[in-house]
């Protein structure tokens, strides 16, 4: 990456700028979350890294899945996450 922003032109800089600027503002909030990183929730029995928007893991606490809306047994919420591919 810093090779190739090192053969940009300054023209080239700001005309990318501006397209980036574009896209986030085109961006929803719940994208802005993720792809700011969103909450991180790592469990740490395994190598796993779970990214939420907050309204995500708000329903999470409250034992619902975002993603299905099915009840989760609060001990198991990780592991139904895996399993249901939020």
């Amino acid at each position: 990456m810093s090779e190739e922003k090192k053969n940009l032109t300054e023209e080239e800089r700001k005309e990318l700028k501006k397209e980036l600027k574009k896209k986030i503002d085109e961006m929803s909030d719940e994208e802005l979350d993720k792809v700011a990183g969103g909450y991180t929730v790592r469990n740490p029995y395994q190598e796993q890294r779970f990214v939420f928007t907050e309204e995500e893991l708000i329903k999470l606490y409250n034992g619902i899945c975002p993603k299905c809306g099915q009840k989760i047994d609060k001990t198991k919420i990780l592991e139904h996450v895996k399993n249901c591919g939020l």
